[in-house]
């Protein structure tokens, strides 16, 4: 499982994990399975607060407010390991799992989102519309995330929120819609169309799982290359770069790599370069062995809040 943001200056302020599970019908509800993340059991046993028929079973969700458990883990990385362990003797299915944080400690940053979550059954010929409202808005731009398990991929189910549509036919079992939408104000409308299909499948109920909307405003990093130098060496040239971050943000996990013909011929780590400020890198790059020349691509890789960014430069060796 994974998150955008991580560092020391970060906290986090809220960490929800949803499970959802697919149970048959003559197993008893709750039952024994042991839940961690990063090596901290969230829960012994699957307790869900939703139920929602299917065809195969239950579906049965749970929300877990973990924030006082993994809230210092959350913020160290961003991949996180998800174990289950269920050891009865009658089978069920792990559907789906997500995770949510909330952060603080983003300078310049600001949010306003809504999660519902839940889980609600569609079927063939149905229309759904539900309406998410955020406490805040002061853009157009929205970020829309829908959790949902697919039961065929004959299924033809489509999202609409404002000018967008999302089509979520051809996939099977848990799938993922997240894109950005326009629409003004706080107040959003988002609809779902299960339409009746031209071939016939089992089963056919749909499921959704989580929906999120959000708006977020998040300081970036912008790394330059100001100038570029090279030195003869031996048999191998130096490359000295001088790199500027002009961003607002720190620019995490710089990177310095260097191309030719497509394969990787020097690296160096450069670590956190802080706004405002200027690093200096070096990379040997060997003389190619035969007379001539050859271009040689420098890339320049970092992180800002969970945001990846690149700038290329060409020197000629």
């Amino acid at each position: 499982m994974v998150t955008p943001y991580y560092g020391e200056e970060l906290k986090a302020v809220k960490v929800l994990v949803d499970i959802g599970l697919i149970v048959p019908r003559d197993v008893i509800i709750p039952f024994r399975i042991v839940i961690g993340i990063d090596g901290v059991t969230i829960t012994r046993e699957f307790k869900p607060q939703y139920f929602v028929g299917m065809e195969e079973g239950v579906y049965g969700k749970v929300i877990y407010d973990a924030t006082a458990l993994l809230a210092s883990r959350i913020v160290a990385r961003d991949l996180h390991r998800l174990s289950i362990v269920y050891t009865a003797a009658r089978p069920v299915i792990f559907e789906d799992a997500g995770l949510a944080v909330v952060y603080s400690g983003v300078r310049g940053g600001w949010y306003s989102y809504n999660i519902l979550g839940g889980a609600l059954a569609i079927e063939p010929g149905d229309i759904v519309q539900l309406d998410v409202d955020l406490p805040e808005s002061r853009s157009e731009i929205k970020n829309l995330i829908v959790k949902m398990h697919v039961p065929s991929r004959n299924a033809s189910i489509r999202v609409e929120a404002g000018s967008s549509t999302f089509d979520a036919g051809g996939t099977l079992g848990p799938t993922v819609i997240e894109a950005p939408i326009r629409y003004r104000g706080s107040k959003a409308r988002i609809y779902f169309y299960y339409d009746k299909p031209q071939e016939s499948f089992y089963p056919k109920r749909a499921i959704i799982s989580s929906i999120a909307l959000l708006e977020t405003v998040t300081p970036t990093a912008k790394l330059e290359v100001e100038s570029l130098s090279t030195e003869a060496q031996g048999g191998s040239v130096r490359v000295i770069a001088k790199i500027t971050n002009s961003g607002d943000a720190p620019a995490r996990d710089v990177k310095l790599l260097a191309f030719a013909q497509g394969a990787t011929i020097a690296k160096i780590n450069l670590g956190v370069i802080a706004p405002g400020d200027t690093a200096q890198a070096e990379v040997s790059i060997p003389r190619p062995r035969r007379g001539g020349g050859r271009e040689v691509i420098l890339r320049l890789l970092w992180k800002s809040y969970g945001k990846s960014g690149y700038v290329d430069r060409i020197v000629k060796i």
